[in-house]
């Protein structure tokens, strides 16, 4: 599905564009070399408005549905087919390594400590610790400090360090959620997506990136880094268990992992029961064939768990390494039932030092949470009495007791190594998770630079953290990582095209942040014209490359996006190629307010998302972003909200909750708002339309709107419900509301817009939300 503009709708939307933008002058071909446009006005009330250059007008009477750069400029642009991104899964190669073993130049540790009574010791400093790799003392160059939790008080920074960092407030956090599907069984999933549901609903804050993956891959495209509660109750909603007994050539004997592991080791007690349970089905065979049978079906059985454990540790790895390029805090929540670690074969405890080595550098806690519960033991090893010996009996029932242990020991490993904690044999999955998030209230940064990282062969690299005098205290942090050779990337072809490139930034789980990106997809009707998505997308002009030539500044970026339903299809996609060749005034304008483009899709009814990727062709630098958005059916006749969106207009309504005139009901220019970040002592005019208001015959609609300001769930502001008027000759079917949002009583932070229409005729409720941020 492709959007195509019809001319009038691109002159429209053009000439709102150049009474908002300054000159700019854009080599996009010969024809626009060297081409003014007036200069911008910089009026205080529009200041924070003119970031966004695309202004969208919604007197539209025509339907527009393409980038607004194309009446400005022939664009070289090329179309490739942009694929639904696959996400990598170390399913489809289990035997395949992921590269979570580069050099780094710096080890960032995340340090938990806690007193003999499990309580947080806060205002420790720098001095106060010590820290040792391979038992070598090393030099501690930063130090920080970051809280989740107001009511822990921290150490004002001294005069004498100024390297010491000590967080004023709430930061944001990063959450990669790995939900083993290849070792949960489907009764245990449907308690674990139980458990998420509630997680996601009422432990999750606002500011907080989730992304959801399985190493059976089976979420797909879902598997991306997202701050929006459906999307994660959607991912939730897909996930099943895939654990499966294994099996093996010689099925009679019924193996468990536990009793094949004692059969390799030659357990005598496993191998005398095992082998009389062969003879006892089988009486011709001899003891010796008994045993071979016995031991094959062992080895088969045992391959067969070590493959599908390394597809977990390779996936775990993997998407733990993703979050290397992600600031701020960051932990992982690893959900399984365990699997064995073959005291046979150390091929399995070999391959966990990745998860450890991807921990270390990316800074990643990770959590483990056996979805089980408590075990009970039963006397019933699973077969017909008569069909097996008492010595199999005895040794069942032995193997059972240990079976969960052995399982869990990955698990606690796993916690231990990375500075997070197991929470295993516990029948409240849910306060499992919630303990998750408390125990990422406060916590120590640490770094230091290794002072020998080099070595011929990769080999771990145990580290340790103590607190000087206070031995009985417990210190948690990443404990290790692999230090190898550095050497120099293998190409045979030379630097990759910018198309691929695009590429993988379309399909990465995490965005890359390397050119600041921000994307926002939403949802208007237009009269004649259907539903339609507006995408804006701002490029930070000071994350650009520009070279000076002959008094000009010039950048080239290439830009590819693409709207995928919720089966992971293609439903639109475009690509630009954008040079930049700016005069010095305007170079200044792009640095302080960036670069923004417009892309217009119409998609039917459905749940979509957006995602976009920027690559620097010059240097190869990356940026992408991603945003969904829900287009309703309108046909359905059930009460429906477009976006919100900025006013390009001041609004003359008072502030919410105060005294004053009708909110305002004329039909304004409205902006697709890209940058959501406000001065406190600001304020922002924001407007939306209802649709599908029910009219009675002879009547008029009638609706009541209540406007509420969150954070981290909690309301802080919430206006009474004011009826939304309809003035005469107004669209009954679609109805214009605008209000004003003053910021003077909202301290600095993450906070959500959401907007509450309710129709008291048909009795139904319309939400719409929006995010936003002050400083």
């Amino acid at each position: 599905m492709k959007g195509t503009a019809n001319d009038s709708a691109t002159r429209l939307i053009c000439s709102a564009i150049r009474r908002q933008c300054s000159s700019l002058s854009m080599t996009h071909g010969p024809a626009m070399r060297n081409r003014s446009r007036p200069p911008i006005s910089t009026s205080p009330t529009r200041k924070g408005l003119f970031r966004l250059w695309a202004v969208i007008v919604i007197l539209i009477e025509s339907s527009a549905g393409t980038s607004v750069w194309q009446e400005r400029a022939a664009v070289a642009a090329t179309h490739p087919e942009i694929a639904a991104p696959r996400i990598s899964s170390s399913q489809e190669h289990p035997g395949q390594r992921p590269m979570v073993t580069l050099e780094s130049p710096l080890i960032e540790l995340t340090v938990f400590v806690t007193d003999e009574r499990g309580r947080p010791v806060t205002g420790l400093r720098r001095d106060d610790f010590e820290v040792l790799e391979a038992g070598v003392p090393q030099h501690i160059s930063t130090f920080g400090v970051e809280r989740f939790d107001a009511r822990l008080e921290l150490p004002r920074p001294t005069g004498e360090d100024r390297s010491e960092q000590f967080a004023p407030g709430i930061s944001n956090r990063t959450i990669l959620v790995v939900v083993d599907d290849l070792h949960i069984a489907p009764h245990n999933m449907a308690r674990v997506k139980r458990a998420l549901i509630e997680f996601i609903d009422g432990d999750l804050r606002d500011g907080d990136d989730v992304v959801f993956v399985t190493p059976s891959g089976r979420l797909g495209f879902l598997q991306q880094l997202t701050h929006e509660r459906a999307v994660m109750r959607l991912a939730v909603g897909r996930l099943m268990g895939q654990k499966t007994s294994f099996s093996s050539t010689f099925d009679r004997l019924a193996l468990t992992p536990h009793l094949a592991e004692r059969l390799l080791r030659r357990d005598p007690t496993a191998l005398e029961a095992v082998v009389r349970e062969l003879r006892a089905q089988q009486p011709l065979l001899s003891p010796d064939a008994a045993m071979n049978m016995a031991m094959m079906s062992a080895r088969q059985l045992i391959g067969q768990i070590e493959q599908r454990a390394l597809a977990t540790i390779n996936t775990l790895a993997g998407a733990i390494a993703t979050l290397r390029r992600r600031p701020g805090s960051k932990l992982a929540i690893f959900i399984s039932e365990g699997f064995l670690l073959s005291t046979v074969s150390t091929r399995l405890r070999r391959r966990l030092q990745s998860v450890i080595d991807a921990a270390t550098r990316a800074s990643v806690v990770v959590y483990t949470v056996d979805p089980q519960g408590l075990h009970t033991t039963s006397s019933d090893p699973g077969r017909s009495p008569h069909d097996v010996t008492p010595e199999m009996i005895n040794v069942r029932l032995s193997d059972r007791l240990s079976e969960q242990s052995a399982q869990q020991e990955a698990l606690a490993t796993i916690a231990h190594q990375t500075g997070g904690v197991a929470f295993l044999n516990h029948n409240d999955l849910q306060a499992g998770l919630r303990s998750v998030l408390a125990e990422n209230n406060f916590y120590y940064s640490i770094g230091y630079q290794p002072s020998q990282t080099r070595s011929k062969r990769a080999r771990f690299r145990s580290i340790q953290v103590k607190v000087k005098g206070h031995p009985r205290w417990r210190v948690r942090f990443q404990q290790g990582y692999l230090a190898t050779r550095r050497t120099k990337p293998k190409s045979s072809t030379g630097a990759r095209p910018p198309e691929d490139r695009v590429r993988e930034a379309l399909a990465a789980i995490i965005p890359y942040e390397e050119i600041g990106v921000t994307a926002r997809a939403n949802f208007i009707n237009v009269p004649g014209s259907g539903s339609l998505i507006i995408a804006a997308i701002h490029l930070d002009g000071r994350t650009l490359r520009f070279r000076r030539i002959d008094g000009t500044f010039r950048a080239t970026v290439n830009l590819a996006g693409a709207f995928y339903d919720t089966e992971g299809r293609v439903v639109h996609s475009f690509s630009k190629k954008l040079d930049l060749n700016l005069r010095p005034r305007t170079y200044q304008d792009i640095l302080r307010r960036g670069v923004e483009y417009i892309e217009h899709v119409r998609p039917g009814p459905g749940l979509y998302q957006m995602r976009v990727a920027i690559v620097e062709p010059s240097t190869g630098r990356l940026g992408s972003a991603s945003q969904w958005v829900d287009v309703p059916d309108l046909n359905e006749r059930t009460l429906q909200l477009s976006d919100i969106f900025f006013l390009a207009e001041p609004s003359p309504d008072p502030s919410i909750g105060s005294d004053g005139r009708t909110p305002q009901r004329a039909e304004p220019m409205l902006i697709a708002p890209t940058q959501r970040v406000f001065d406190r002592n600001g304020r922002f005019d924001f407007g939306f339309y209802i649709y599908n208001a029910q009219r009675p015959t002879g009547g008029t609609p009638d609706l009541v709107v209540q406007i509420q300001v969150l954070q981290n769930n909690m309301p802080v502001v919430t206006s009474p419900l004011r009826v939304v008027p309809i003035g005469e000759g107004t669209d009954e079917q679609r109805i214009f509301y605008g209000r004003r949002l003053l910021l003077q009583s909202l301290v600095p932070g993450r906070y959500e817009l959401r907007v509450i229409v309710i129709d008291r005729r048909s009795r139904q409720r319309a939400v719409k939300r929006i995010d936003f941020s002050i400083i």
